[in-house]
């Protein structure tokens, strides 16, 4: 996980991809694979994917209800 640091510009954290996933989650929720789909260009690889779900979802913004990712 690439946290905002001396070396690690704001722009390459992690962070900076909270709002392009949150964006992403419809209101009904939606699946991670598709999320992914949606996403995946605006991130390096899966890793950095599951990094900041792990972060939205430690933070309370995202839940797991039924298998799909929603907003809180």
């Amino acid at each position: 996980m690439n946290l905002p640091s001396r070396s690690v510009s704001y722009s390459e954290s992690v962070i900076s991809k909270f709002p392009i996933v949150l964006r992403a989650i419809q209101d009904e929720g939606v699946n991670a694979t598709e999320l992914y789909v949606v996403v995946k260009n605006s991130l390096r690889d899966l890793a950095e994917f599951v990094s900041v779900l792990d972060c939205l979802y430690a933070l309370g913004k995202v839940d797991i209800e039924n298998g799909k990712v929603v907003k809180k």
